[in-house]
């Protein structure tokens, strides 16, 4: 049976993004041990600087490296100060990962906003425009439901799936957008500029900022010949996704911000994407001591960890065995999701505080997990970020270079330059093909 000790633990060290609110209590600026990125706040000064120019920006990184939370700030940043009203839409949550475009994104977008705003503000939106083309779509679907001689509800009510998430209903959305260009981005800008309004007649900010997260978890993998959905989305949609009359956010996947495409996704942008690297907690190579950055990156995380302990009102010795924290910090490779997720894992699967043998066992089924992923392509990559720190791309590794940044087995990291760190939970000595590799490169 749990203990109040485990409960209170396991609840202190969700992984879940911060909401606005939690930020006041549990944020720990990590900036100044990630490079001094500020990234909540650089977002904030564009939306500012711009004012009513709408303005799109980008934002990537690794899974759990903080972009949710870097929202969340953003969001409580400019609640507080009054500067915008911010509407936080979660992609993947609303339409899931599969078969995504502009069209389908940006409906689902108006939908809940249109929802937020009457729950939250009283405010109904109107826009004719937006309700001809969504009842044009849903009578073409229920028109091909019918034909099929089957109900309307079923596709979705029974499997608790909305009608957006409904790949008939998406591709029905595409191809009345491809019969009238511009139509829905017309129609959704009207929306945007009624929302704009009324909010200013209840006197809250008119400066309306959209966070629309989740989109970092696409796929920018696809067969030959076929165009990655992350590219079809940034930038064949482009246009679509830069067209709204107000200040959007999108979140990207990694690899995309990092690809052969970056240079066109900026053009298209205006701006390069905004990247958050891990936190330091490793010198960089060939450096193997722990120098003054790492130091700082290492003492920053065990504040947030206190930060999660003194909200469960709870010890350091309670909670962990001499040494063992640190020894997660290392282990997790400054990624402070991450960290929350091993200690929720190593306090559930053995009596506290945790000690350095469940810690050993975390890192081998964590190890077991990236190895299983590895091939002999990856490893003159890995090998050559463990000995400077860089990688070498090719059109022939470019393959490979994704699929390792992709799965954090190769993490970013940012000082005075940015840099590449090996997953520290990897056994680079049992690499595939390692020893050719290793004699290749020396």
């Amino acid at each position: 049976m749990p203990t109040d000790l485990d409960n209170k633990v396991h609840s202190a060290f969700s992984p879940a993004p911060l909401t606005p609110e939690e930020t006041d209590t549990l944020y720990e600026d990590l900036d100044g041990v990630r490079g001094g990125y500020h990234c909540a706040s650089q977002l904030r000064e564009i939306i500012l600087r711009e004012g009513d120019h709408p303005s799109c920006q980008l934002l990537a990184g690794h899974v759990g490296s903080g972009k949710s939370t870097a929202l969340a700030k953003l969001r409580r940043q400019l609640d507080q100060a009054g500067d915008a009203y911010v509407f936080a839409f979660n992609a993947e949550q609303a339409l899931g990962r599969d078969d995504l475009d502009a069209p389908n994104l940006l409906l689902a977008l108006s939908n809940a906003l249109r929802a937020h705003l009457h729950k939250q503000e009283g405010i109904w939106l109107g826009s004719r425009p937006l309700d001809r083309f969504k009842k044009r779509c849903q009578r073409t679907f229920n028109a091909e439901i019918r034909i099929r001689g089957a109900k309307a509800k079923a596709p979705f009510g029974e499997a608790n799936v909305t009608i957006e998430q409904h790949a008939d209903y998406r591709r029905i959305v595409r191809n009345h957008v491809g019969a009238e260009p511009g139509t829905l981005t017309e129609a959704i800008n009207e929306l945007l500029r009624d929302a704009a309004a009324r909010l200013a007649a209840k006197n809250k900010p008119r400066r309306l900022v959209l966070t629309i997260d989740g989109l970092d978890k696409m796929s920018n993998a696809a067969a030959p010949n076929v165009e990655p959905p992350a590219e079809r989305l940034f930038i064949g949609r482009a246009m679509e996704l830069t067209a709204l009359q107000c200040h959007v956010v999108y979140t990207i996947p990694l690899d995309l911000a990092y690809s052969t495409l970056s240079l066109p996704l900026s053009e298209r942008y205006h701006r390069d994407p905004w990247v958050i690297p891990m936190v330091t907690v490793a010198p960089r190579p060939p450096a193997t001591t722990v120098d003054k950055r790492a130091a700082a990156g290492r003492q920053a995380l065990r504040g947030l960890v206190h930060r999660r302990l003194d909200r469960a009102g709870v010890a350091e010795g309670d909670v962990f065995a001499d040494g063992a924290l640190d020894m997660l910090i290392k282990f997790t490779g400054g990624n402070p999701s991450g960290l929350m997720t091993w200690i929720q894992e190593a306090a559930a699967s053995s009596p506290l505080p945790i000690g350095k043998d469940v810690i050993d066992a975390a890192v081998t089924a964590y190890r077991t997990r990236h190895h299983r992923r590895l091939t002999a392509e990856h490893t003159p990559l890995l090998l050559e970020a463990l000995s400077r720190g860089q990688v070498t791309r090719t059109t022939d590794n470019e393959c490979a270079w994704r699929e390792l940044v992709t799965s954090g087995s190769l993490l970013i990291y940012l000082d005075d330059r940015e840099w590449y760190g090996v997953n520290p939970v990897i056994d680079t000595g049992s690499l595939p093909g390692a020893p050719l590799a290793l004699a290749e490169a020396t």
